[in-house]
């Protein structure tokens, strides 16, 4: 009896790690000021369609 209801705890804690896991989804937007600072260096935050996307930051040539 005692191995089936560790057996059960083990189950119910695996199946919680993976919903928890898979619980993160898109990110929605209207504008760039919506999305979270989720993008490291170089790269920016952009909205686009309506999700939120890392983009790399165009340098600009100055001669």
């Amino acid at each position: 009896m005692a191995e089936i209801s560790k057996f059960f705890y083990a189950f119910i804690i695996f199946i919680s790690l993976i919903l928890d896991v898979t619980n993160a989804g898109p990110i929605f937007c209207y504008n760039d000021d919506d999305c979270p600072h989720i993008c490291s260096h170089p790269r920016v935050q952009k909205c686009r369609m309506f999700l939120c996307h890392c983009e790399e930051v165009e340098e600009k040539d100055e001669k």
